[in-house]
């Protein structure tokens, strides 16, 4: 994703939203306050070298996640215009290159 991040960034705005975590499949600790959660979005935003936004999911009726549909790891693009025009249940970097450049850069 960090390659794709540092190919677009002049021309893509790139935001990680960091959504209610559920239980981990190998154990570890789920944070359960939003300080908790908060604390582990500065350090991912960390390892990313400041190349993308980080958000902060609400965990109540205001979540991003469920309102585009309580998906896990999913990916969107949105347009200029704020439509959404690709989403992805699983987000892989090479089908969101692939929808940034059928959905947002065809024919430029």
């Amino acid at each position: 994703m960090d390659e794709l991040v540092e190919r677009y960034q002049d021309r893509v705005d790139f935001i990680f939203v960091y959504c209610q975590e559920g239980p981990h499949p190998f154990g570890g600790t789920v944070p359960t306050t939003k300080d908790e959660r908060l604390e582990l979005a500065r350090k991912f935003r960390e390892t990313r070298h400041g190349r993308m936004q980080i958000l902060v999911d609400e965990s109540d009726s205001r979540s991003v996640q469920k309102l585009y549909g309580s998906l896990q790891n999913s990916a969107f693009v949105i347009d200029v215009g704020g439509r959404v025009v690709a989403k992805m249940r699983f987000v892989e970097p090479t089908d969101l290159e692939k929808a940034l450049r059928e959905q947002c850069f065809s024919g430029k």
